[in-house]
């Protein structure tokens, strides 16, 4: 015999779930077991700090020892920094970032290239603040191994380091000479002839200066 066919059951619509109900229903499952570490390192990617920045390798330095000094090496930084396949620019200031009072402004009208490294050394400190320059600089010539050092100023210790660069086998060239001016601390003027004795470049700003190099019979190709 036949079973007789039933009648078919009517499908009603499911009902939206009312209240406190719809809230659980909409709220996102956790995830699975096996999602969970992926969720946990997206998390530590997120709040992770970034990492500390690895030494700048190569630079010129630009070595100065005061704020007019420190202003021209912003200046040429940046300037330098457009110009391709020239090493980028480190500044380093032989006394501490308080002794250059530049305002905050100076930042909007030359931006840093990259930043700067202060010595902080005192200048009236004798053979104790010459040693502790050499150190100091010695420490950062191993850290970045700069291609060149641009003395920028007339100091003892801008002289001490110059001379100790130039010993360690940086070449050292010298901004601005030739001229002779009123220095502002006794024994400048030394310095500065000093300074381009031993420099590799030595570069003038004007005819003047170029003489005043010529009579001192420095090398023409220098």
């Amino acid at each position: 015999s036949v079973a007789p066919a039933l009648p078919p059951v009517a499908k009603h619509p499911a009902k939206a779930p009312k209240g406190d109900a719809a809230a659980r229903s909409t709220k996102p499952e956790p995830p699975h077991a096996a999602d969970r570490p992926a969720a946990v390192s997206e998390a530590r990617a997120v709040t992770t700090p970034p990492a500390i920045r690895a030494p700048l390798l190569e630079p010129l330095v630009l070595l100065v020892d005061s704020v007019g000094e420190y202003v021209k090496a912003r200046a040429l930084g940046l300037a330098l920094s457009e110009v391709r396949n020239l090493p980028p620019t480190l500044i380093v200031n032989t006394g501490s970032l308080a002794s250059l009072q530049v305002g905050e402004e100076l930042s909007g009208v030359l931006p840093l290239t990259m930043p700067d490294v202060h010595l902080d050394i005192n200048e009236q400190g004798g053979a104790a603040s010459a040693a502790l320059a050499i150190t100091r600089l010695d420490a950062l010539l191993r850290a970045h191994r700069p291609k060149a050092l641009l003395a920028m100023g007339a100091s003892d210790t801008l002289l001490t380091c110059s001379l100790f660069a130039h010993k360690s086998g940086v070449p050292v060239l010298r901004n601005d000479a030739g001229r002779r001016r009123a220095w502002s601390r006794p024994g400048e003027e030394m310095n500065a002839v000093l300074l381009e004795n031993l420099a590799h470049c030595a570069y003038t700003s004007d005819l003047a200066t170029y003489s005043t190099l010529y009579r001192r019979r420095l090398a023409t190709q220098r």
